[in-house]
């Protein structure tokens, strides 16, 4: 099995070098070959060298896109993607290193077209004194339970997902 993760940016490169760091401790599952998609979608900061820095660790392919948004840039990590699974996340996730695992396991003990998982926030510092329970909902995180299950039609989420 081949599986495509792909991650479309714009100007956040600090953050997606977090990002790329945290892929090089995922625990890829036996039998799995996998590539990385990274989309640059006009990047104008240094985008590109964090890529670059990560390429001899990661198997990373690094793609151009220069029409803006994130229409155009899925579309273009779309056209090399190479798996017959396609792994979306974002420019400033931390991924648990079983994050590929879960996911496909789940798609085959459901047959799932659309698996998603927990999302959680992460400061850089200590979350304002605002931010609470009040705003679930207003931000994107996913909090479904630690069970994997099928969700009703109702009960459907996942940010990022069209």
């Amino acid at each position: 099995m081949f599986v495509t993760v792909a991650i479309c940016t714009w100007n956040r490169s600090a953050l997606l070098d977090r990002t790329l760091d945290g892929f090089r401790r995922l625990r890829v599952p036996r039998g799995v070959g996998w590539e990385l998609v990274v989309v640059n979608n006009d990047c104008t900061d240094d985008t590109d060298a964090v890529v670059h820095r990560h390429a001899a660790a990661l198997p990373v392919n690094r793609v151009f896109e220069g029409r803006p948004g994130l229409s155009f840039a899925r579309n273009a990590g779309l056209a090399v993607a190479r798996g017959e699974f396609l792994l979306w996340t974002d420019d400033d996730v931390l991924v648990d290193p079983d994050w590929m695992a879960a996911l496909l396991d789940a798609h085959h003990r459901f047959g799932a077209d659309l698996v998603f998982g927990r999302v959680d926030p992460w400061w850089e510092t200590r979350p304002p004194a605002w931010y609470g329970p009040r705003f679930a909902g207003h931000f994107a995180v996913v909090d479904l339970g630690r069970e994997a299950g099928l969700l009703a039609d109702r009960e459907r989420t996942g940010y990022g997902v069209s």
